[in-house]
């Protein structure tokens, strides 16, 4: 029984299928993970909703802050952004099949403290500027995108996204999500000593020891290079 292959049938299934599906593979669609699937389906969706948002805010503050076009969105960006519903339940289903393959699932519990399960929270005015909502959007794209143009948008992603005691949850849930092998020998190397304040430049390393993250690196760079020479 391939369960990556089940869950990922139930999360682009409609309601009717899905129950379905709950009768037929009554041992994986426990009541408990039943509600944690279809809570994962629901925030997959606002989070597609709000980087569309999202886009246009950023769109909206480097024209108003008058942001240099070498820090404004590149096509790449803007492409990771615009991440449609099926591509992003492939990628959590990418990820679940790398915990299954491990035999280990997140704690993703209300009581965990993860940012990925968060109750979305009420936004109003300029949510861009509250840290649980960058986060919580944050934590849907890709680690490299975060690193090499969320952190340079404006000074106060930059401050949430470099000071440890604002950051550190949020940087240590990406890694669990995107380099769990990777984060999983770190913490067997350094044990209970793990300092709290390396998580970002833990994120740093994995991204550039993987090669695909390193290519969009380079060609971010290039992308902004050619901006600035042109401005």
């Amino acid at each position: 029984m391939n369960v990556a292959s089940i869950l990922d049938q139930y999360m682009r299934a409609q309601p009717a299928d899905r129950a379905q599906m709950v009768a037929i593979y009554s041992p994986i669609f426990t009541p408990d993970v039943v509600k944690a699937l279809d809570n994962a389906r629901a925030l997959l969706v606002d989070s597609q909703q709000q980087t569309r948002e999202l886009c246009h805010i950023i769109d909206g503050f480097t024209a108003i802050e008058g942001i240099p076009p070498a820090l404004q969105l590149t096509v790449k960006e803007q492409q990771l952004l615009g991440l449609t519903e099926d591509a992003m339940i492939a990628k959590f289903i990418q990820k679940m099949s790398a915990y299954l393959s491990v035999g280990e699932i997140p704690d993703v519990s209300p009581s965990s403290g993860s940012l990925l399960v968060a109750t979305p929270p009420e936004v109003c005015g300029e949510w861009y500027k509250q840290p649980s909502v960058l986060f919580g959007v944050l934590s849907f794209l890709p680690l490299v995108f975060t690193l090499t143009v969320a952190e340079n948008v404006c000074k106060f992603w930059r401050d949430s996204l470099f000071v440890p005691e604002a950051s550190n949850a949020f940087w240590r849930a990406c890694l669990l999500r995107e380099y769990p092998e990777s984060l999983s020998m770190l913490l067997e190397l350094e044990g209970s000593n793990t300092d709290p304040d390396s998580w970002r430049t833990v994120a740093l390393v994995c991204c550039a020891e993987d090669d695909n993250s390193s290519a969009d690196y380079e060609e971010n760079t290039e992308e902004r290079e050619g901006h600035t020479r042109e401005s």
